[in-house]
């Protein structure tokens, strides 16, 4: 995104919009630099994939945007994570033996597959998922059900008895007010 690959979103997005942005990337930059492990997000966050994924067996991550301008999002983070994650064999050239890191993939929760939400809600398999969502100034009253299929993930509870089951799926929630440039960053 900051090098000649972004030149297509600074075009669409403006270059005031793009800056600020780019100032997003650096001050995230800075956070992971200098701020302490147990409030660094960059830090945290990595330490829950490599936890989910080698010592709960959790394969893969459901990203999952209530938000249908991030309907590409999931493949944008399949690019992030997979390609760079994606290695059987360290800088040396040993063969690791653990999992190097999970499967992306996902769709908007607002029109996103039946099948898929069935086998995370109530299947045997451990499926963390990660919810966002951006609000804004024109949905005063956002309807219930868009976190609906996120807290009965996480809390095993739905609004039927077919619903329910044992909870703990694992499950991250990002909700911004707004989300300007920088915040994207």
């Amino acid at each position: 995104m900051d090098s000649a690959i972004g030149l297509s979103t600074m075009i669409a997005v403006g270059p005031d919009n793009f800056r600020s942005m780019l100032d997003g990337f650096h001050e995230m930059d800075v956070h992971f630099r200098t701020a302490p492990f147990e409030r660094n997000l960059p830090v945290l966050m990595g330490l829950l994939a490599l936890y989910n994924n080698n010592f709960l067996g959790a394969q893969s991550v459901a990203v999952l945007p209530y938000e249908q301008y991030l309907k590409r999002f999931p493949a944008y983070l399949q690019q992030l994570t997979m390609e760079s994650n994606g290695k059987h064999m360290t800088l040396d050239g040993a063969r690791v033996d653990y999992g190097t890191g999970p499967i992306y993939w996902g769709e908007p929760g607002t029109n996103g597959q039946h099948s898929f939400y069935q086998l995370i809600h109530q299947g045997t398999r451990l499926i963390p998922c990660d919810f966002g969502r951006v609000y804004t100034a024109a949905e005063p009253n956002r309807p219930a059900s868009r976190h609906t299929s996120g807290q009965c993930i996480c809390s095993g509870r739905g609004t039927r008895v077919w619903q329910n089951h044992a909870g703990s799926r694992g499950g991250r929630h990002t909700c911004l007010a707004r989300a300007p440039p920088h915040l994207r960053g």
